[in-house]
This record gives structure tokens, C-alpha cells and sequence, in this order.
């Protein structure tokens, strides 16, 4: 399972830029953060878990997140002193990516992109 997770697949390469926000930040945990679509394809599905947790839980988004769009993904399966979270998404087009160990412990805008 852990191989899938990390293999892109249906020609949608996908790659990560994470940029720490400057600035002040709306959003409503310090672990919630921006996601970015620029993957050429609808994003449908977003996961997140802490790293090293085997279990994704459910999907966190509802709907399609349109190519060159965001939005704020907010989530309760965080661990107050825990940092480092995996985040996996799939487009519309059944294309899927993750990354690991993102921190998520200060503002942060994640950005998926075709690669």
C-alpha cells in the first residue's frame, strides 16, 4: 500500500512546492493549510494523516477542485505536539499523489503540480 501511495499514476506527474505563509493567516487550526491545485486536472479527494499513522481516515474535501484553484483544507485528526503530516490527493481523472512530512505546524500553503 505504502509503494501506490507514493507512485503517480495515469500520467499526471505530481509534484510539491510547500511555501510558508508570511504573513497572518485566517485559518482556524495551525495545522489547516492552502491547497493549491495546478495539476492540470480536477482535484476530487484529499486525505491527510500524521506521518507514520497507517490510516488515511476520510476524504476532507467535498466537490472539484478546478485546476489553478484553492482551498483551505481544515481537519481534527491532529496531534497538538505533532508536526510532520502526509497529505494524498486524486484528480478527477483518477491520477493520485502524496507527500510526506509535510509541517504543518505554521501557516502553510501546499501547491500540487503537474510536473
Amino acid at each position: 500500500m505504502g509503494r501506490l501511495l507514493r507512485r503517480n499514476v495515469v500520467g499526471v506527474v505530481l509534484a510539491l512546492a510547500v511555501i510558508a505563509s508570511s504573513g497572518g493567516s485566517a485559518l482556524a487550526d495551525s495545522h489547516d493549510f492552502v491547497l493549491v491545485n495546478d495539476t492540470g486536472a480536477d482535484i476530487v479527494e484529499v486525505y491527510v494523516k500524521p506521518s507514520g499513522d497507517p490510516e488515511w481516515g476520510g476524504n476532507l474535501f467535498t466537490g472539484h477542485l478546478a485546476h489553478t484553484q484553492a482551498a483551505t483544507i481544515t481537519f481534527d485528526r491532529f496531534t497538538p505536539s505533532v508536526c510532520l503530516y502526509d497529505i494524498k490527493i486524486a484528480t478527477d481523472e483518477g491520477g493520485e499523489g502524496s507527500l510526506s512530512q509535510v509541517d504543518l505546524c505554521q501557516p502553510t500553503t501546499v501547491t500540487f503540480e503537474a510536473g
